[in-house]
């Protein structure tokens, strides 16, 4: 029920015009968030696979896209 209740609300953040970024930071990338990111029309990033600057960067473009 939790999934579903996440996969619901996301889609209404996507519906208001709502930028997001999702920061996965699992161990190994999780699917579920990247389809939640999906949902949002968010932009997913796995904390594992990216640098400092990297994650940084992507933050600085969502403030600069809102």
């Amino acid at each position: 029920k939790a999934a579903a209740d996440a996969l619901a609300s996301a889609k209404l953040l996507a519906l208001a015009g709502i930028s997001a970024l999702v920061v996965d930071t699992s161990p190994r990338p999780q699917p579920a968030l990247r389809d939640l990111a999906a949902a949002m029309r968010a932009r997913y990033v796995a904390l594992p696979h990216m640098q400092a600057e990297t994650i940084n960067r992507a933050v600085r473009d969502m403030a600069g896209a809102a």
